[in-house]
C-alpha cells in the first residue's frame, strides 16, 4: 500500500532522539491496521544462519509530514522484542530528495560505521519502508555528500531485496567480492547475492562465489585465484576466518598480483560477513611465510584502500 508523499524536505534534521514520531506502533499481524505502514528491521534466525529482515506496523496520525515521520518512527527502533535495529546510535537525515522516482537520501557521519552485511541490512530496511510512498521506486544513500563503499550509484528497489529465514525459501548471503580490474589497478567490487545449499556455510558460500570469478558480462573484472584452486576447508572462530587452499594458491605470479590475490580473499570475507574481522591463509593445513610480500603468519585484516572505484554491480541470486 502507497500513500500520498506529503513532504520532502530540502534539508531535515531528524535523529533517533529528537524525531518527532506520532502515530501507533503495532506487532505484525496477518491483518494489517487500516492506513499502516510497515517498518522494517533487523532479524537473526539461529536455525538457518541467514540474515534476514521483518517488520512491525506503523499507523501515522492524520496530516503529518509522512516521509519525514515515516523515516524518523524507523529510527525510533521496534516495539517488537523479535526485531532490532540496524542503524546505528545517533544517525540523522541531513537532505532527502524525490528525483525522478529514486528518493536521495543524505545520512549523519554515524551511518559511515556500517559496512557488509550490517550495511546491506540498514540499506534494505530503508528501501523496504520508504518505498511504501506513492512515488518512490527506488532510494540512494549517501554520507555526508559521499558515497557509500559498494553502493556507489547504486539504486536499491524494493524488488531487489531477497528475505532469508524463511524455511520454503532459498537463503542467500549479501556477498561482495572482489577482484582484478581489468584495464587498471587494484581490485574492483560485485555484489552479489550467493545461495547458500544446506550444506553450505556461509563463508564456503562466498567463498565458492569469488573461486567462480566475476558474473558473465562483467568485463571490467578479471579473477586472481588460479582456475586450479581448490577450497580444502573454511572456519570461523572468534571473529578469524581460516581459510585453506590448495597448493595452486601460490601458483608463481608477480608480487603485486600475489597481493592482490591475497586481499582478493581476505577482503571478501571480511565485508561480506560481519562475524568476520580478520582470515587466516593456509595451503594444505600449513601457514605460508608471505605472499606478495605480505607477512601471512598471523591473520589478516582487510585491506580495502586496495579498491579502485567503480561502479558497483549487483547480480541477482541464481
Amino acid at each position: 500500500m502507497k500513500k500520498t508523499l506529503c513532504i520532502l524536505c530540502c534539508l531535515l534534521t531528524l535523529s533517533v532522539t529528537g524525531g518527532c514520531v506520532i502515530g501507533t506502533t503495532v506487532a505484525n499481524s496477518s491483518t494489517p491496521p487500516e492506513g499502516a505502514y510497515r517498518l522494517y528491521y533487523a532479524v537473526h534466525d539461529p536455525g538457518t544462519g541467514g540474515a534476514a529482515v521483518d517488520y512491525e506496523y506503523w499507523t501515522p496520525e492524520a496530516n503529518v509530514e509522512l516521509a519525514r515521520t515515516l523515516f524518523a518512527t524507523l529510527l525510533a527502533g521496534p516495539k517488537n522484542e523479535d526485531l532490532f535495529s540496524p542503524f546505528p546510535a545517533g544517525v540523522s537525515l541531513r537532505r532527502a530528495v524525490l528525483e525522478g522516482g529514486t528518493l536521495r537520501l543524505d545520512l549523519s557521519e554515524q551511518y559511515s560505521a556500517l559496512s557488509g552485511i550490517d550495511l546491506t541490512i540498514a540499506n534494505y530496511c530503508l528501501t523496504l519502508t520508504l518505498c511504501q510512498i506513492e512515488g518512490v521506486e527506488s532510494v540512494h544513500v549517501t554520507v555526508e555528500g559521499r558515497e557509500l563503499p559498494y553502493f556507489a550509484a547504486r539504486e536499491l528497489r524494493s524488488g531487489d531485496v531477497v528475505l532469508t529465514g524463511d524455511e520454503e525459501k532459498p537463503v542467500y548471503v549479501d556477498a561482495t567480492l572482489w577482484f582484478a580490474r581489468t584495464g587498471g589497478e587494484g581490485l574492483g567490487v560485485e555484489l552479489r547475492q550467493v545461495l547458500k545449499t544446506e550444506d553450505d556455510t556461509s563463508p564456503k558460500a562466498v567463498l565458492d562465489a569469488l573461486l567462480a570469478g566475476p558474473s558473465e558480462g562483467q568485463e571490467r573484472l578479471a579473477p586472481l585465484l588460479p582456475p586450479e584452486t581448490q577450497l580444502n576447508s573454511v572456519l570461523v572462530e572468534d571473529a578469524v576466518c581460516t581459510v585453506d587452499f590448495n597448493t595452486a594458491f601460490l601458483a608463481e605470479t608477480g608480487a603485486e598480483q600475489a597481493r592482490l590475490r591475497l586481499y582478493s580473499v581476505v577482503n571478501t570475507l571480511a565485508s561480506s560477513l560481519e562475524t568476520i574481522q580478520a582470515v587466516q591463509i593456509l595451503v594444505d593445513g600449513i601457514p605460508v611465510s608471505q605472499i606478495g610480500g605480505i607477512p601471512t603468519t598471523a591473520p589478516l585484516e582487510p585491506d580495502y584502500s586496495l579498491e579502485r572505484f567503480g561502479t558497483p554491480v549487483e547480480i541477482p541470486g541464481e
